[in-house]
């Protein structure tokens, strides 16, 4: 009996942290993060996905005219890695959440999103 008690506690304690764990995200609170900050910057090197927490690109600040790295904890950003080469030139304006890819012939400006709304 004790047994499958302890079984019953382990299966209500899993399910009530994918309960919580599964609450809606607070958008508003996101955005306000995301819209701080801003960089431009030329990539010099193929960005490696490697993290969805880490945003990290190595090339030439536009701003400054120097070398520099951009490395911030940022989840939205690191869904675009795969959009992002070696010449692209990406800007991220203060108080603004949107991400914008300069490409030889065209321009990619990707907007912060969630549970389906368009943020910028």
């Amino acid at each position: 009996m004790k047994k499958n008690s302890f079984i019953t506690s382990k299966v209500l304690f899993f399910f009530l942290l994918i309960f919580i764990s599964c609450e809606k995200v607070d958008c508003r609170k996101l955005i306000s993060i995301y819209r701080k900050g801003s960089f431009n910057i030329v990539v010099k090197e193929t960005p490696l996905p490697f993290s969805k927490h880490n945003f990290y690109i190595t090339g030439k600040s536009l701003n400054t005219n120097k070398d520099t790295i951009y490395d911030e904890e940022n989840r939205w950003l690191c869904d675009y890695y795969k959009e992002i080469e070696i010449g692209d030139t990406i800007r991220k304006k203060e108080n603004e959440a949107i991400l914008s890819i300069f490409k030889k012939d065209t321009v990619l400006n990707l907007q912060f999103n969630c549970n389906g709304t368009n943020y910028n």
